[in-house]
């Protein structure tokens, strides 16, 4: 017979397994945001704008977050330059961003003890900066402020930013509660705010898999 410690362990690893197949195979299967899309968000705008203070470049950047695509929400963080510009007008901002960046490079996978002790500190950053004042356009701010608490787990916001079903769906295992127990209330919030696309034959099909792997899951 297994511990209680060593079976806790091997719900953990099957649950970080079947999460992250689940990604991966969404963001493959849509291929979204496509490489044209991200180059046009950085395209200069016509009235001078930098590509942070468009409402183009936070879409992208919390839907590359959305969908556990760490790395990449980090390449356009730093491509934007917006760290740069915040050192010199905003050492709050400045300062909660690269606590952000930080975070999400410590992304925990492996322990519910570790996401615990991550996601308090996503949450308290996130209340931190809402409480702060800060010398930045309040347009900016509120950008700023709208991503730390989608990573933070805000439900709100996480069905706020996702376009589809399979966005927040993501969202909420990585940011919520990574949690098989949770997923089919997850999954009934996600289709509830975006039903399938029925002209999509995977996406049913990946909410079918979802259904039956979550039970599948649970009861072994």
């Amino acid at each position: 017979t297994l511990s209680p410690s060593s079976a806790a362990s091997d719900v953990y690893k099957r649950q970080e397994t079947f999460i992250t197949n689940l990604i991966n195979w969404i963001n493959r299967s849509d291929g979204e945001p496509n490489e044209e899309y991200i180059e046009q968000v950085f395209e200069p705008t016509a009235d001078g704008k930098k590509v942070f203070e468009t409402s183009f470049f936070w879409k992208l950047l919390n839907q590359l977050l959305l969908r556990g695509l760490f790395d990449q929400a980090l390449g356009c963080l730093d491509r934007s330059q917006i760290m740069e510009h915040l050192n010199s007008q905003c050492e709050m901002s400045s300062n909660a961003l690269r606590d952000l960046v930080a975070l999400l490079k410590q992304y925990p996978m492996d322990s519910t003890d570790s996401f615990r002790e991550w996601k308090s500190l996503a949450l308290e950053l996130a209340q931190t900066y809402s409480g702060s004042d800060t010398s930045v356009s309040g347009e900016l701010r509120d950008y700023i402020e709208n991503t730390l608490f989608l990573v933070g787990g805000h439900q709100s916001k996480i069905l706020h930013y996702s376009t589809t079903w399979y966005e927040s769906f993501c969202a909420l295992l990585l940011y919520y509660i990574p949690s098989l127990e949770l997923s089919e209330e997850y999954l009934e919030l996600s289709l509830q705010n975006h039903p399938v696309d029925v002209t999509s034959g995977w996406e049913q099909a990946c909410v079918d898999l979802i259904r039956g792997r979550i039970l599948s899951l649970i009861h072994i």
